[in-house]
């Protein structure tokens, strides 16, 4: 509930189930887990603009994580990363206008990545070509969306899609612009919402 409020843009409601979602589980719970919640609270600060504490419970994240006993973990949890290299903290300091941060925890997050988890690559590639095109860095940008286009011939992620396609619309007008748009809608076409016959 609390992530689709951050998605939704109430950062405050997700603040509060958050908080409320820690306190229930307890000072004693698995400290991984305390670092996956604080991890989506930074997402719900930024969601309500507050870069400061955004901050903060980054910070508390992960001193969490670095604490972690593997033996207190449950067995759903094995996919939570060092929360700082988390993707969704990544977009949070690119929608707090803080690319630079963004794309130094996104490239940290992308050099310990497996790439038997293509999803998880591209999504971080788009990620990172998000936050560099915020910074004018666009030759880096498209070379980073072009690696996560290229990885959507092995991934079907609506998630990966859009923000391809955002970035696509957000570039600026000229060649490179038009090419990354043929090369998108080439590999992965946008999909058709008219089921009229």
């Amino acid at each position: 509930m609390a992530m689709q409020h951050s998605y939704a843009g109430d950062g405050r409601t997700a603040v509060t189930l958050l908080e409320t979602a820690r306190e229930r589980i307890g000072p004693g719970s698995s400290r991984t887990v305390h670092a996956m919640l604080a991890a989506w609270q930074v997402h719900a600060h930024a969601a309500a603009g507050e870069a400061q504490q955004a901050a903060r419970v980054l910070s508390r994240a992960d001193a969490h994580w670095e604490r972690r006993d593997l033996e207190e973990d449950p067995a759903w949890a094995y996919w939570m990363r060092r929360p700082s290299h988390t993707i969704e903290v990544g977009l949070s300091w690119v929608g707090l206008g803080r690319s630079d941060i963004a794309v130094r925890l996104l490239e940290e997050g992308q050099a310990g990545r497996s790439l038997d988890y293509a999803r998880d690559t591209a999504l971080g590639l788009t990620a990172i070509a998000g936050a560099q095109l915020e910074q004018g860095e666009i030759d880096g940008a498209l070379e980073n969306a072009g690696r996560a286009a290229d990885l959507m011939a092995t991934v079907d992620s609506s998630r990966v899609s859009d923000l391809l396609r955002s970035f696509s619309q957000r570039l600026p007008y000229g060649p490179a612009r038009a090419a990354f748009h043929t090369r998108l809608e080439i590999l992965a076409p946008a999909p058709d919402h008219d089921h009229s016959e």
